[in-house]
């Protein structure tokens, strides 16, 4: 018997998907008053949400405080990076300590890590919440792509977390940094 034919390898299609946090890894320094921190940051909503220790650092020097969350595995195996995008989703804001704070700042830095190594990066930079008023506002959604090299530098979407990072400073006073949730996105590639 001959047989004649040939084999051909198509892509595999774009995941359309948001990845939440499964577990916590490391929370030293936040809290979360309903449990772990990974519960209240899966949740795409503004009333359950992770507290960072107060900071009473005055500006520049920024004290640190970071947490890291394990994320679930995606439903299925994404597409590669010709045709699949991965975006950062988060919220956060400041909220006053027990003496308001004048001019306070944070910068926040999360990492996509898989296993022990980074592929991605996003730094937000947080500043002018001068009065109390304004201080409560949740920040709009921050999103932003990773690059694509970022994503096909991705091997094993199965053992991905966020580090998330925040430095906080104010002239007087202190401030705690709130955050709603941090998610990951895959979409497909126009």
């Amino acid at each position: 018997m001959t047989f004649c034919g040939y084999f051909s390898s198509s892509p595999v299609a774009a995941l359309a998907e948001i990845v939440v946090p499964d577990s916590d890894i490391t929370t030293t320094g936040w809290s979360y008053g309903g449990g772990d921190l990974y519960q209240a940051l899966a949740i795409r909503t503004e009333t359950n949400f992770v507290i960072s220790t107060p900071s009473t650092t005055v500006c520049p020097t920024r004290s640190i405080e970071q947490f890291e969350v394990g994320l679930a595995s995606p439903s299925s195996v994404p597409g590669d990076a010709s045709v699949q995008g991965i975006r950062f989703l988060f919220k956060v804001r400041h909220e006053a300590g027990t003496i308001p704070p004048t001019n306070p700042s944070s910068e926040w830095t999360i990492r996509l890590y898989e296993g022990t190594v980074a592929t991605g990066t996003l730094i937000q930079s947080f500043s002018g919440y001068n009065s109390p008023a304004t201080l409560l506002q949740w920040s709009s959604e921050f999103s932003e792509d990773m690059p694509p090299a970022s994503v096909a530098a991705i091997t094993d979407h199965n053992d991905l977390s966020f580090d998330v990072e925040v430095g906080m400073c104010a002239d007087v006073g202190n401030i705690e940094a709130h955050m709603a949730y941090v998610q990951l996105q895959y979409y497909a590639l126009p």
